[in-house]
């Protein structure tokens, strides 16, 4: 029995009307007037066992602003402004939010008022932080002081052989790629500039985020210590770097003379790492070096860690000729190197891991920066 043109007709208008609503919705929950790093006004607890996470203890708050980045509301007593750029050395996802160094940053200077946002998001190499930075440095304002953390995962996507086309920092592409949500403008034509469309993105992401904060013992790390020993001893060799090394220093130069260019002082950190640590203590808490693939997706062989460490080495001397050249602060962390007091795992902060840095970039800036604090 044939449908009448009158049901046919209402359930035409029913589906447009449904359709018209989820694009309203879509538009207004995507829509935002400034380029969001993160989910805002993100909220998670979680609670590490110390067995996986050594040095950290007792639950985890985990947190975004309205700004999609982590740290407390921008205020207008603040007098000294900081903004943090890096990967999850700097986001320090399983450290509670008052634990992790840059929040600590602020607390060195407690005769100033003093606003830190984190920017730091797992996984991101130098390229990511400039494409942060394209937009960040003219959104957020004021802003005195950039810090940038990187280095180890254009060391970690080096050494894996990953042989992708590295896009353009500034593309659209890229920057969907980076940020949770940014300025749109919508049209019912292409699909991808629909609310809907971005609507859908932007579960997907928001799914990622708290499934990626949401391992509330760090159960995720044994595997990943499981799948490396697997594979020992060490079988591969790490890969030349000259490739890496050359974009990672034009990127983390076009990083500070951006923020120099608006009257924002650059200030680069050398990536800190647990390699050189006793064997065993690096047996037990490592699990970097994989080859071939990530350690989730079944790696062909790992690199030896006194290859990794080589590796890093490069990327900090790389890193200390950019601020050599770029006049930008350079606070150096290598005294922290080989500390098993300080890390989890190969490069990851514990909280008094946190703490030192937040102590030696709290002291750098005050002896090399004094006028910063006399606002």
């Amino acid at each position: 029995m044939g449908m009448s043109k009158g049901r046919f007709l209402g359930l035409l208008i029913g589906l447009l009307l449904a359709l018209g609503a989820a694009e309203f919705l879509g538009r207004l929950k995507t829509s935002s007037d400034r380029h969001l790093p993160r989910t805002p006004n993100l909220e998670v607890q979680l609670y590490p066992e110390q067995a996986e996470l050594f040095g950290i203890r007792g639950e985890t708050r985990h947190t975004t602003s309205s700004i999609g980045l982590r740290g407390p509301e921008p205020k207008t007593t603040d007098r000294l402004h900081i903004l943090c750029v890096g990967g999850s050395t700097t986001a320090c996802e399983y450290l509670d939010d008052q634990e992790t160094w840059p929040q600590l940053l602020a607390a060195q200077f407690p005769e100033t008022p003093t606003w830190v946002g984190n920017a730091g998001l797992s996984g991101h190499r130098a390229i990511d932080h400039v494409t942060l930075l394209s937009k960040l440095l003219d959104e957020q304002k004021p802003l005195d002081v950039v810090i940038l953390l990187a280095g180890i995962n254009d060391l970690a996507v080096a050494a894996e052989g990953r042989q992708d086309t590295e896009p353009k920092p500034t593309s659209s592409a890229q920057i969907r790629r980076v940020f949770h949500s940014q300025p749109r403008d919508f049209s019912l034509w292409p699909p991808a500039q629909t609310g809907i469309y971005a609507w859908l993105q932007g579960l997907r992401s928001g799914r990622w985020e708290v499934a990626a904060l949401e391992d509330p013992a760090a159960g995720s790390y044994a595997q990943r210590r499981k799948v490396r020993s697997e594979h020992l001893p060490p079988s591969a060799t790490l890969p030349s770097l000259d490739k890496a090394l050359a974009a990672f220093e034009e990127h983390l130069t076009w990083s500070c003379r951006a923020a120099a260019r608006r009257g924002v002082r650059p200030v680069i950190l050398t990536q800190p790492f647990l390699w050189g640590a006793e064997e065993t203590i690096c047996a037990q808490r490592c699990w970097f070096g994989w080859s071939g693939a990530l350690p989730w997706e079944n790696p062909s062989a790992y690199i030896p860690l006194s290859e990794m460490k080589q590796g890093m080495h490069a990327f900090n001397r790389r890193a200390r000729l950019v601020a050599a050249r770029e006049q930008a602060l350079l606070v150096d962390l290598d005294h922290l190197n080989g500390n098993p007091d300080l890390f989890y795992d190969d490069c990851h902060f514990n909280e008094a891991g946190a703490k030192a840095v937040a102590q030696a970039v709290g002291k750098a800036l005050r002896s090399s920066a004094p006028d910063l604090f006399r606002r």
